[in-house]
């Protein structure tokens, strides 16, 4: 049987050829490549990459659903630049 390696930025899932690729997968860059040999095999060749991450279904599905919410922001650590003085401080520029 021939397997499907589905590529987003260094995610990669194993599925069978019949399964395909979505349109919406399509849509946010993910790529696939054929294979010829085992799923075992061509999980572990993709293992033995330092820079690509092997996920599971269930990952997989919660990466791409994500890519679809605009609200879903995955790191929201923002510090603001601007500092509010109080009307009392005393560091106050004089014109």
């Amino acid at each position: 049987m021939m397997y499907h390696a589905i590529k987003f930025l260094h995610n990669i899932i194993v599925r069978p050829v019949p399964d395909g690729i979505t349109d919406a997968e399509w849509f946010h860059g993910c790529r696939a490549f054929e294979y010829s040999e085992s799923e075992f095999k061509l999980k572990t060749r993709i293992k033995e990459y330092p820079n690509m991450n092997l996920v599971s279904i269930e990952e997989w599905k919660e990466l791409i659903s994500s890519l679809d919410e605009p609200a879903n922001v995955p790191n929201n650590n923002f510090k603001p630049t601007y500092v509010k003085h109080d009307k009392w401080d005393t560091n106050r520029p004089i014109y």
